[in-house]
């Protein structure tokens, strides 16, 4: 649904309706959810996405997921289409908007991508 302004309850209803409960209702219903959470988040407004650990694949890289919840306090989680995220993790490494590679996990044995939540809100948003 395309925005346009309007200052009736009713339209912001169907807008909220259209835009936010049915893609929660299709989120939760048959589709797979995969859930992280970080402590530093918050305090560092960057997202972790763990692509490798001791040398092998895993997190982003291979998830079944459709949907990655991240969990940043307990009053805030971002939630991704995986699709979206994966595009827009490489188009932002790319540019050198984000950090590959970077260490981290249980004794840093895991390999991941740093990006600050504001660049890749922006880039999921052009994918």
């Amino acid at each position: 649904m395309k925005y346009q302004y309007n200052d009736t309850w009713t339209y912001d209803l169907e807008f909220g309706q259209l835009e936010g409960e049915e893609y929660i209702v299709k989120m939760m219903s048959g589709s797979k959810v995969e859930v992280k959470a970080d402590r530093m988040t918050l305090d560092t407004g960057n997202l972790y996405f763990e692509y490798e650990c001791r040398g092998k694949l895993s997190g982003i890289s291979t998830t079944k997921a459709d949907y990655l919840c991240y969990k940043v306090s307990d009053w805030m989680v971002l939630t991704f289409e995986v699709v979206k995220l994966k595009e827009a993790l490489k188009v932002l490494v790319k540019n050198g908007k984000a950090k590959m590679g970077v260490k981290g996990g249980d004794d840093k044995a895991s390999r991941g991508i740093l990006v600050k939540i504001d660049k890749l809100l922006k880039a999921i948003n052009d994918v």
